[in-house]
């Protein structure tokens, strides 16, 4: 019994055997066919066809066929190429363009503003005095201007240095915009000179204007006399 029982497990293990190699067998390779994909000169692949069931080479007929798969596939894969090419080279238009607004917008900055105190430059106040001029006698609006400049500016340089002399134009420009309107023009005429232009603004109301930044003018200016600066 027991050696029945082992021929039993014999003939069962050869069975499975056979029943693994079948599927390798069945799905042996018989032929192949081998076509390049080939698009625009360029060599993007290669299309592998197999033959499993028959034992034979590939007929002419199929050959052909498959040349024509090949020709459809390397068009698809060269416009996607294109495609992926184009979308990197639209990333890279658009972060350079980005750059370039950028670097536009810090050049009309530095051409507008006076690198020192960070007002307007004498030439953009000069512009937009003339745009004023021209609107307010449109519109049949007043306009007035502010000359200001700073006594003994030259003095104080030449003692303290041109360092603490650019600190000072910077709180001098400072008190001007603190004294005036969103809407009004201050700028650096020269040296030590300030301008403020003021739209639609009434000679009486100017003279308001003008006294309001003389007094926060003085009192930047006592503040650093009693400091010492």
């Amino acid at each position: 019994e027991a050696e029945a029982s082992g021929n039993g497990n014999e003939m069962g293990e050869g069975a499975a055997a056979e029943a693994e190699a079948a599927p390798a067998e069945e799905y042996q390779v018989k032929a192949t066919l081998s076509v390049p994909l080939i698009a625009e000169g360029q060599h993007l692949g290669v299309l592998c066809v197999e033959e499993h069931e028959r034992d034979r080479s590939f007929t002419s007929e199929a050959a052909a066929l498959c040349q024509g798969i090949a020709d459809q596939v390397s068009m698809g894969l060269h416009r996607t190429r294109l495609l992926d090419e184009l979308q990197k080279r639209s990333k890279q238009l658009e972060s350079l363009s980005r750059s370039l607004r950028e670097a536009n917008k810090c050049l009309a900055q530095l051409a507008a503003v006076d690198v020192t105190t960070g007002v307007y430059n004498r030439r953009l106040v000069e512009v937009k005095l003339r745009s004023e001029i021209e609107r307010c006698a449109r519109h049949g609006h007043s306009l007035c201007v502010i000359m200001a400049d700073l006594d003994k500016f030259k003095e104080y340089n030449d003692m303290a240095g041109h360092p603490a002399g650019d600190k000072a134009l910077r709180r001098i420009a400072m008190a001007l915009r603190e004294g005036t309107r969103a809407s009004d023009i201050v700028g650096r005429f020269g040296g030590d000179e300030f301008i403020v232009v003021l739209p639609e603004t009434a000679p009486k109301d100017a003279a308001m204007v003008a006294e309001k930044v003389r007094r926060i003018v003085g009192g930047v200016c006592d503040r650093r006399r009693h400091q010492g600066r």
